[in-house]
């Protein structure tokens, strides 16, 4: 069993990706899609219990102003809001995330190599 969501999470891709309309949170069997018009405050760090205790990681939880626009395929663990922080700093995933969120003129470039050799 564990082989198998090992498989099926190398085939999908597991993560955060921040994209020019939004941020999407894979996980082996699920996913959700944060439109930025969703978003509110910058999001915060937090240490959760099934995080810190059970994988030893941080949670990067978003302020959603409008929960209704937020797209959940499949089965995901955890809230709407939480954003898993798999192989990435979440002090550095919030900070991005809360520049995009403040600065809709920046989006149109994620993904642009000059983009990210920005950060």
């Amino acid at each position: 069993m564990l082989l198998s969501v090992a498989w099926i999470a190398a085939l999908r891709g597991i993560g955060v990706r921040l994209r020019p309309d939004g941020i999407e949170d894979r996980q082996a069997f699920g996913s959700i899609f944060v439109p930025w018009e969703a978003l509110g405050a910058p999001p915060a760090i937090l240490d959760t219990w099934w995080g810190s205790i059970l994988r030893g990681e941080r949670q990067v939880n978003l302020v959603l102003t409008d929960p209704a626009l937020v797209r959940k395929r499949g089965l995901r663990y955890g809230p709407l809001n939480s954003l898993t922080t798999i192989g990435v700093d979440p002090g550095f995933l919030a900070g991005v995330i809360g520049e995009y969120a403040d600065r809709p003129d920046l989006r149109s470039a994620i993904g642009v190599p000059e983009e990210l050799a920005r950060f």
